[in-house]
């Protein structure tokens, strides 16, 4: 490696730890900061990091590694192509599928098998000459962008972990409905119980109404009466009095 190349954020390769990212260069004490994907940080003295480390091309697997992990994880399944491209390009722009195995394998999910993905793959890899050339049986080389690639997704492996996690879903799913229903049930019941209350409380208040207006009506009419007798005594009296002055 030379001194040139000892820049931060370049990858290189350890002989021993495999990859890693030159973190830091620390001049005044003549040491190259190490951190490998575990977070891990190792010192190396700047002369041994020129003659042990060895510098990566950029763009590749190895950097989505360390800078997109959660993209790595849906290109699995969502643009495989894509990673057996980023594979290349660490591979120096072809390799056999052994190579490529080597480097994916180990960020499948467990509940997948190598040779059910790389079968799926790699029928999608001669659908797309423009993008890949293979080589006799084996070496398969990167010959356009990784970027231009198209996209190809790989369907997931059907587990029974995955058919009891669909069983669960819906089962919470039926559940959930149940409890919807049962709660709408509730509340039509607490509705129509409402109501009911509703409708005693109005009728009770109508019948305090009505005594109340006919006790005023009463009332009402025992003073008319009574208006009435005064004004008939009045007027009789007045007559009587009208008849006396004329005598």
């Amino acid at each position: 490696m030379e001194t040139r190349e000892l820049v931060p954020g370049t990858l290189v390769t350890h002989p021993e730890h495999g990859v890693s990212k030159i973190l830091d260069v620390v001049g005044s004490k003549s040491e190259v900061v190490l951190e490998f994907p575990s977070g891990q940080k190792h010192l190396m003295q700047i002369r041994e990091a020129l003659d042990l480390l060895t510098a990566r091309p950029s763009g590749g697997l190895a950097d989505c590694l360390y800078d997109k992990p959660d993209a790595i994880n849906d290109w699995i399944y969502g643009d495989s192509l894509r990673l057996v491209g980023l594979t290349l390009v660490d591979l120096g722009g072809s390799g056999k599928a052994g190579d490529i195995k080597d480097r994916l394998e180990p960020i499948l999910p467990a509940a997948d098998k190598w040779k059910r993905w790389w079968e799926n793959v790699s029928k999608s890899i001669s659908k797309h000459p423009s993008h890949f050339e293979r080589t006799g049986s084996q070496i398969i080389s990167l010959i356009c962008p990784v970027e231009d690639i198209r996209i190809e997704r790989t369907s997931p492996p059907r587990t029974a972990a995955t058919r009891t996690t669909k069983k669960k879903a819906s089962d919470q799913a039926a559940q959930i409905v149940q409890e919807l229903e049962e709660r709408l049930r509730q509340e039509r019941d607490n509705h129509a119980a409402d109501l009911q209350q509703f409708r005693e409380n109005h009728a009770a208040e109508l019948a305090l109404q009505r005594e109340h207006h006919a006790d005023e009506l009463q009332k009402q009419q025992q003073s008319h009466a009574r208006d009435s007798r005064m004004q008939r005594q009045a007027f009789k009296e007045d007559r009587e009095t009208y008849s006396n002055n004329l005598k």
